[in-house]
This record gives structure tokens, C-alpha cells and sequence, in this order.
């Protein structure tokens, strides 16, 4: 449960916060290595936290 509580804050924090790289919003969300937060990420929502950002960021 903590670690989709985490997963939704970094979803949020891609679209309202498009100038902070993926790294540092992993680390604000608790991840300790951005590969696992892109890799678990994935796995979640279908696609990679910068997809996401991009299909976010163009359609608000």
C-alpha cells in the first residue's frame, strides 16, 4: 500500500511539476534509485514515468 501511495504522488508530481527531472522526483517520493521508480512505475501504469509526463503534459 505505501509503495502505490508513493507511486501516485510521483504520477502527480510528472504532470504538475514538468521541470524536475524524473531522478529528483523519485528521490521527493522515496525512491532510492531512479530505475526502480521507473521500473515499478511501469509496471503500475503501462508506460514510463517520462511517457506519462509527455502524454500528460500534451493533453491537460
Amino acid at each position: 500500500m505505501r509503495l502505490r501511495l508513493r507511486l501516485d504522488a510521483g504520477q502527480r508530481r510528472l504532470t504538475a511539476q514538468p521541470h524536475l527531472p524524473v531522478a529528483a522526483i523519485a528521490h521527493v517520493c522515496g525512491f532510492t534509485s531512479p530505475s526502480h521508480f521507473a521500473r515499478r512505475f511501469r509496471e503500475d501504469f503501462g508506460c514510463t514515468p517520462v511517457q506519462w509526463r509527455q502524454r500528460s503534459c500534451a493533453h491537460p
